[in-house]
């Protein structure tokens, strides 16, 4: 495929496999110390050699997120000496692209942003749709499907829809009360850039969600509950008391490694 089509660069987003030699190619990364089970701490710095290794591969390596001590990615880019083709780009967000944030609907005071594989994310969805009908506040969730036409289906002061056009979710995001989703590391960004507070759930067994979860609570950034035990009420009184979280984000980062890419590949 790259011959047939002349191409010149391959840009891998946390792929190890998408690499050849036969073109320039960047990994993008921003996990360069992976994360593991407690029981397996023991391998993580073998891991991370490993990890260091498949890296040098690549022309350069392109970390999400700011080298200052604001970072959001903690000890998964800032624990162990960086691989010498590895830079900081600053966070990424789909809402720094100039994206309107419209809607038709009126806002909501809770929206739910669901993500992951399954069984989880429906274990998450029940759990939660029962708790928001304890709470009886207008509410949408996004089920997190997008292989699935978009529909809109009312439960009571309850909207579930499929998902979002990102100009739909940026406008409920911006306009809801609170926000409840998981702690991956992209709606983290997407967040983060908004400033807006949000109660994250990591998805169990997911070690690196665990780990950011915890991080950005412990930063006083969002408000991170297992998901076993998921309190929504308290969970939503203690985001009340949360200031809007902020990073100062160098947007030029980016910028000059595209300017540069010819030359520092």
């Amino acid at each position: 495929m790259i011959q047939r089509h002349n191409i010149d660069f391959v840009i891998s987003d946390n792929r190890f496999g998408l690499w050849n030699r036969k073109t320039k190619s960047i990994y993008i990364t921003h996990q360069i110390n992976i994360k593991f089970p407690k029981v397996l701490s023991a391998f993580e710095y073998l891991a991370y050699l490993i990890h260091k290794a498949i890296i040098r591969r690549y022309g350069l390596c392109w970390i999400p997120d700011e080298e200052t001590e604001s970072n959001l990615s903690g000890e998964l880019s800032h624990k162990y000496p960086l691989p010498s083709n590895a830079v900081f780009i600053g966070v990424m967000s789909r809402f720094l692209l100039k994206v309107n944030s419209k809607s038709n609907n009126p806002p909501y005071e809770i929206i739910v942003i669901l993500s992951g594989p399954e069984p989880q994310r429906t274990i998450l969805e029940e759990k939660i749709l029962g708790q928001l009908q304890q709470l009886n506040k207008k509410s949408l969730v996004v089920r997190g499907k997008p292989g699935i036409k978009t529909t809109s289906n009312e439960w009571g002061r309850i909207t579930k829809v499929s998902h979002l056009s990102p100009e739909d979710l940026k406008f409920h995001i911006l306009h809801s009360d609170f926000v409840i989703c998981r702690s991956g590391y992209s709606i983290i960004m997407d967040l983060v850039v908004l400033g807006k507070p949000a109660l994250i759930i990591p998805t169990p067994g997911q070690t690196e969600q665990e780990y950011l979860g915890n991080y950005m609570n412990s930063r006083k950034l969002f408000i991170c509950m297992e998901q076993g035990q998921l309190d929504i009420k308290k969970g939503l009184e203690k985001l009340k008391k949360l200031k809007s979280p902020t990073i100062k984000h160098n947007t030029t980062l980016l910028e000059k490694q595209l300017e540069n890419l010819e030359t520092v590949i």
